[in-house]
């Protein structure tokens, strides 16, 4: 077994002939290697121990540095080291320091001579390079493709894959690698008819083809014309071609072109080959899917209504929970009248875990948030049952309200629920039961502490005002530390942003009442504010440390310079201290 010590760059001395190269050839051996050591001679002096490589060529502005391996020299023969290096030297023309030029074979390499791009860090060198490994031996393998390299490096020299290369001729190799030469010109169109390439019956290749793809769509033959015919009867009534299409990267968008331009007679071969058990792996895939949207979308209700059938019988949690499949859900509930879909609600307010599971799914929850949208929306055709199964819906969710504001996907749910002008009977029951009393601990969790923020900023006067006085004077201070809830919450990673929003709902009303405008409780969120300002106050300095902090005192400060906090009947306002310079 062979051993191929890669260690050293070989780089010419500056020296009274600047026209020197050098070319080496390797006879490879088994010695043990022994520690680098080379005296200058011929001008040329061995440098670095950085292990690169069999690549030996590295295209950059100065042309080619060629690296090699010598771990050892000889003597006797400054020509050649006993690890069969052979080193001459050739005349070329050049005033570079480094190796310039390109190996044999190669077309010569432009560079600048700007002195300051003489040297490069050895950071520069082949990106392909293996980390540096003083003194390591690579083994290689007899047949491997670098034992070759050994015998004539320059033959198998390639420059360096990472350089940058002129792509103005250049023609992607997937997008016309299935086409045949004849459909193309010289600058590489698609020049063909789409006779022949239906007669030649190139119909699949073409639909698997990028460009071949593009060139379907923007000719697809309108209806009544002897191409039209030829496509159907090639791809619709052919119904592994069709299949295999509609999973095809490219293939799937000539399917949704069909689909969209489908008389009668082709919306039921369509039909036809989405039933029989093949809906719902098409629903899974990445590309079918799209395919089985189109359908939902364009067809007309009478065949459509025929995949809901098919649904029933399907497993609607990983429909409803896969990367591909909840959008086909989400497009049948904004598409199909609710009658049409309603079995998959019943089948939730029967199977609470299931409810669940998809609340908690990255993809779920969106399609928990559709249901609930459609089911508390009365502009649209009223439905005998619709208050009933959202009165269901909303009773699973609001009993399991801290499990579900806990987690990292359904507190969306829990927050639209909170938003959602048509669910503020809901909004007010779940912070009665859910929230209030909870406020402290909540807000201190990654995900609840959303839910807490939304809750301050759509609660109804009341409720607000029972959850500002549950953080104000809610909970009894620490008997050592004397903190209460509101002094824990503003230093905690996550509790803090709860008081940015409680401060900017005080400041809100400051603005407000600046402007001309009363609202309802505005003398109460002007003694909120004034609260909040003394306890910022009394923590300023600390505070100046951290950015949420930082954050809290430049709202105050901003409300100050702006004037928008004035003397009230209530309590005489003072303005508040700025922040130090130091902390800003």
């Amino acid at each position: 077994m062979a051993w191929a010590h890669l260690s050293a760059s070989l780089i010419r001395r500056r020296s009274s002939n600047p026209a020197s190269r050098m070319f080496f050839t390797f006879f490879p051996d088994s010695l043990h290697p022994k520690r680098l050591s080379c005296p200058r001679a011929a001008g040329w002096h061995l440098v670095s121990a950085l292990p690169v490589n069999f690549q030996m060529g590295q295209s950059c502005g100065l042309g080619v540095r060629s690296t090699f391996t010598s771990p050892v020299y000889c003597g006797e023969a400054p020509h050649l080291s006993d690890s069969g290096i052979s080193i001459t030297n050739s005349k070329i023309d050049t005033s570079c320091e480094d190796v310039p030029g390109s190996p044999p074979g190669f077309a010569p390499l432009s560079f600048k001579s700007d002195a300051s791009d003489l040297r490069k860090p050895l950071s520069c060198l082949n990106g392909n390079a293996p980390p540096f490994t003083p003194y390591l031996q690579h083994q290689f393998q007899e047949q491997s493709p670098m034992s070759s390299a050994l015998v004539t490096p320059f033959s198998k020299l390639r420059l360096d894959e990472g350089v940058e290369m002129d792509t103005s001729s250049y023609v992607d190799p997937r997008s016309r690698a299935l086409l045949p030469s004849w459909v193309l010109d010289g600058q590489g169109r698609i020049v063909a008819p789409l006779a022949r390439i239906l007669d030649e019956d190139l119909l699949a290749v073409f639909a698997r083809d990028k460009s071949g793809c593009t060139f379907l769509q923007a000719n697809y033959p309108p209806e009544g014309t002897p191409e039209r015919e030829a496509i159907g009867k090639k791809l619709l009534e052919n119904g592994e071609l069709f299949e295999a299409l509609c999973a095809d990267v490219f293939g799937n968008f000539f399917i949704q072109c069909a689909v969209q331009h489908s008389n009668q007679t082709e919306q039921r071969w369509i039909i036809s080959h989405m039933l029989g058990r093949k809906l719902y792996p098409m629903c899974l895939n990445r590309y079918s899917c799209r395919v089985v949207q189109k359908v939902i979308e364009c067809l007309p209700e009478e065949l459509k209504s025929l995949l809901m059938v098919e649904l029933h019988s399907t497993n609607l949690v990983n429909l409803c929970t896969d990367q591909n499949a909840n959008h086909v859900i989400q497009k049948i509930m904004t598409t199909f009248p609710l009658s049409q879909w309603q079995f998959i609600v019943e089948h939730f307010i029967k199977n609470r875990d299931d409810l669940f599971s998809v609340a908690e799914n990255k993809y779920g929850c969106r399609v928990v948030q559709l249901i609930i949208e459609v089911l508390s929306d009365n502009s649209k055709k009223p439905l005998k049952h619709r208050p009933e199964m959202l009165e269901e819906i909303m009773g699973h969710l609001l009993s399991n309200c801290e499990r579900l504001a806990s987690n990292e996907f359904a507190n969306y749910v829990i927050q639209h629920i909170i938003k959602a002008g048509p669910l503020s009977d809901y909004r007010d029951r779940l912070i009665e039961l859910c929230l209030l009393r909870n406020l402290l601990s909540l807000s201190q969790e990654k995900y609840a502490s959303h839910v807490v923020e939304k809750a301050l900023e759509f609660a109804p006067p009341a409720l607000l005002a029972e959850m500002m006085d549950e953080i104000f004077d809610g909970y009894v201070p620490h008997p050592e530390t004397k903190k209460d809830a509101l002094d824990i919450m503003l230093f905690h990673q996550f509790g803090n942003y709860v008081v940015q929003r409680m401060l900017d709902i005080c400041c809100e009303a400051a603005r407000a009442k600046k402007a001309g405008i009363n609202l309802p409780d505005s003398d109460q969120r002007m003694e909120w504010l004034d609260r909040l300002e003394t306890r910022i106050a009394q923590n300023r300095h600390r505070l100046a440390r951290y950015s949420s902090g930082k954050k809290i005192l430049a709202t105050l400060q901003q409300l100050n310079d702006c004037s928008a906090v004035q003397s009230t009947p209530v309590r005489g306002r003072r303005a508040f201290p700025i922040v130090p310079p130091s902390y800003r």
